[in-house]
């Protein structure tokens, strides 16, 4: 088993020692992997959430 084989397998089961989850999904890379791997592992138990951005203060 490859290193990123190893850490793949060690989120999963840090997921699954979770029972549930919430994740915070942004589309990058990283949250989309997250997400997925929370999906599978968690089914039903896992949602992926977004929020709109906050505007600035100067409202850009």
């Amino acid at each position: 088993m490859n290193d990123l084989s190893k850490k793949e397998e060690q989120l999963r089961d840090l997921v699954r020692s979770y029972g549930s989850a919430v994740v915070a999904f942004s589309g990058g890379v990283d949250s989309s992997v997250v997400s997925k791997i929370a999906s599978e592992e968690l089914g039903d138990k896992a949602v992926a959430v977004t929020a709109p951005p906050q505007p600035t203060p100067n409202g850009t």
